[in-house]
């Protein structure tokens, strides 16, 4: 009994945390104590810390597919703003490919877009997004994916405001 209450105390709890309750936690959480805090992901053993990698300290050129976004919440400055029958959410950072730089841009259908993301139109976000693996567009003017909104643990959120780690 002694060696089960060792394990325990020992063991973090597992809670499969979605994306949004993840950055939630790690939103209130201290920046100094984030790195105290186990964080698993996947199979990927991690921290609050490491977990989360912020785009704006990325160094230049920066290649989107070394993100490893299936191992790590990626996060930073985004817009949104509504473009003909889509709204847009566009980073603030730029990619590279070939010689330029172009942002990740995804849209979502306007009138499938939930009240929670339409009233974030035309303001400064912190976009964090999970799992997906963008792709270059056919115009190579951009990254993106197809956002899904009902999925709990990979895709995105939005957080009102700059935040930084």
């Amino acid at each position: 009994m002694l060696q089960l209450s060792r394990a325990v105390r020992e063991t973090p709890a597992l809670h499969p945390g979605t994306l949004q309750e993840v950055v939630d936690a790690w939103m209130q959480m201290p920046s100094k104590e984030r790195g105290l805090h186990a964080l698993t992901i996947g199979h990927h053993k991690l921290t609050y810390d490491s977990a989360f990698t912020f785009t704006r300290d990325l160094k230049r050129p920066c290649h989107i597919t070394s993100l490893q976004p299936d191992a790590r919440v990626i996060f930073g400055l985004a817009s949104v703003r509504v473009w003909a029958h889509l709204v847009l959410i566009e980073s603030s950072k730029k990619f590279s490919v070939d010689s330029t730089e172009v942002p990740l841009r995804l849209p979502v259908n306007l009138a499938e877009a939930p009240s929670w993301l339409t009233d974030l139109v035309d303001q400064r976000v912190t976009l964090f997004w999970h799992g997906k693996s963008p792709e270059l567009s056919a115009k190579k003017n951009g990254f993106g994916f197809k956002v899904d909104l009902d999925s709990p643990y990979a895709g995105i959120a939005l957080r009102l405001g700059e935040l930084t780690p």
